[in-house]
């Protein structure tokens, strides 16, 4: 939905005014399905989105949600400089996203999807552009709509001082991690700066310093959005281009003359149109590393500083609201450490509170231990005694594993002699 037309792609006239950005009208699926009652009505879009007409398929070519919940600014974020979106959170397999967007380009209104505020009825669904399906297929279009040039650091607030990255090759000759590949015409230059990630030197001019570039890049939340390499606030590395390991660095290659036949035993461009299962299943040129050394001032995972802590009896607090386990935050009770999972909290810096019940003191209890023995004499041949021992465990805190409830035990023992020379 509101991609251009073939015919514009091949005759496209800046100068009629005609420009290749994204609209409802650039091609003719809006208009078809439109006017079209049975898609519009909710019951009927799949039969008739499936039937000869359209000749569709569920979870590739469109998706039916009945409660769908429209994000909230605090759960992406949006650059509309460079035209992308980033969640906050990563989506299951079975949850499906959609857009839809209005927008404004030399003077000319274009508008992708639907609007709430488009006069459509309640009943009636509504249109928006697909971005994520229940199927993930590399070999059609939803494929390439991802951005697979973006790495996390799982790191948030990072600090451009003492900053340092790398990327690494595996030697397939000596198995040693070298940046730069050891081909004649590109054996000059490093990684980084075949991957266009060193055009600029520390003062931010055009000149390769051998350094990666840190150029932040902002959003279009409360900052003007530009372009960068690097989003300070939740860690995130982006490469230049699309296909930074695949298509990039196999031009860059080429262009060196290197022959084909070398290139395509370098070149990971399975890492593109596969998944990633299957691209982690090619050592031979699975051999690509980002390494590097960073500070930050916050972390995902939060150290309570306490062992074996109750099931449910950590609460955690972000600016006063608190959190949902499972959703926005997990713990490991064994080990005592909270994972913040929703990096919108993260990223904006609200102060993070959490509360909860150790029981890591119960390793240190009050033991006592009193027992005594006691004889009785019947006679100078005969005597009976007893004897009586009572543990008790007593921990500090009164709340206690199951299993590892304290004891209470007594042991009562009896004896007897009887001494007698026989003949």
């Amino acid at each position: 939905m509101g991609e251009p037309r073939a015919t514009q792609l091949e005759n496209q006239s800046l100068a009629s005014g005609t420009y290749l950005v994204p609209d409802n009208n650039h091609n003719l699926l809006y208009g078809n399905i439109n006017i079209n009652p049975n898609v519009r009505n909710y019951v009927n879009a799949s039969n008739e989105l499936s039937g000869a007409t359209y000749n569709m398929k569920q979870g590739i070519d469109f998706e039916k949600v009945e409660n769908a919940r429209m994000l909230s600014s605090n759960d992406y974020t949006y650059n509309s400089v460079l035209g992308f979106i980033s969640l906050n959170q990563s989506l299951n397999n079975d949850q499906v996203l959609g857009v839809s967007y209005q927008y404004t380009f030399r003077g000319k209104t274009y508008q992708v999807g639907e609007l709430s505020t488009d006069g459509v009825s309640g009943q009636s669904a509504l249109f928006l552009k697909l971005l994520k399906s229940t199927v993930r297929n590399p070999q059609k279009k939803l494929w390439d709509l991802m951005m697979k040039n973006v790495y996390s650091l799982g790191a948030y607030q990072v600090d451009p001082q003492n900053f340092r990255l790398d990327i690494w090759y595996n030697n397939p000759l000596t198995s040693v991690d070298i940046n730069y590949i050891p081909k004649s015409g590109v054996d000059d230059k490093l990684l980084i700066q075949l991957l266009d990630l060193d055009r600029l030197n520390q003062q931010q001019q055009l000149y390769q310093d051998g350094l990666f570039d840190f150029v932040p890049i902002t959003s279009n939340q409360g900052k003007i959005p530009n372009g960068g390499t690097i989003n300070p606030r939740n860690g995130r590395l982006y490469f230049t281009t699309v296909e930074p390991f695949g298509k990039t660095l196999k031009q860059k290659m080429l262009s060196n003359g290197i022959t084909s036949s070398v290139v395509d035993r370098i070149a990971f461009t399975q890492l593109y149109d596969s998944t990633k299962t299957a691209a982690q299943q090619l050592p031979e040129i699975n051999r690509f590393k980002i390494k590097g050394t960073y500070q930050s001032s916050v972390s995902s995972e939060i150290s309570l500083n306490a062992m074996n802590i109750p099931q449910g009896s950590v609460v955690v607090t972000a600016g006063g609201q608190i959190l949902i386990e499972g959703a926005q935050y997990s713990v490991d009770y064994n080990l005592g450490r909270v994972k913040i999972l929703d990096d919108g909290i993260l990223s904006s810096g609200t102060p993070i509170k959490i509360s909860l019940e150790s029981n890591s003191l119960f390793s240190v209890q009050m033991k006592t231990l009193i027992g005594t023995h006691l004889d009785y004499k019947i006679n100078k041949d005969a005597n009976i005694g007893a004897t009586i021992i009572n543990l008790k465990e007593r921990p500090l805190t009164p709340k206690v594993n199951a299993g590892d409830e304290p004891i209470s035990n007594t042991m009562l023992g009896l004896d007897g002699g009887f001494k007698r020379e026989v003949p």
